[in-house]
């Protein structure tokens, strides 16, 4: 059954995905990788690799958002965040977050991140 986290629980997750450093490094390695292909230089690719995986890791850490400070750098603004999940509040329906507010059975769509599953066997 679905049960919707604790603060503390919601809290503890938020800190701990932006803290990750591994995403942030991905993003620094693949940018590295790109500035070797325009530009054959050690130098280059290792500036490169440090300002991805900063911007990256800063825009993870204050924002939420792995790409949304090396997007507004290389294309001049911020893009627009991802699709996220949603559930309903009372009939627990899942779906791609969309202009819709309110579910069929007269519930809310709240973020799928603010709810975990429980077997009903532990409960």
């Amino acid at each position: 059954m679905w049960q919707r986290k604790s603060p503390g629980e919601w809290q503890q997750q938020k800190i701990m995905v932006r803290k990750d450093p591994i995403p942030p490094l991905l993003v620094g390695a693949l940018g590295a990788l790109l500035s070797l292909i325009l530009e054959p230089s050690l130098f280059i690719f290792l500036l490169s690799f440090f300002l991805f995986f900063l911007l990256a890791y800063l825009g993870q850490l204050f924002f939420g958002n792995l790409f949304i400070l090396v997007s507004a750098v290389t294309t001049g603004g911020p893009v627009d965040p991802p699709n996220t999940t949603v559930i309903c509040n009372s009939c627990h329906h899942i779906k791609t977050r969309d202009n819709a507010l309110s579910c069929e059975c007269g519930g809310t769509f709240e973020p799928f991140e603010n709810w975990k599953w429980i077997d009903d066997a532990a409960v």
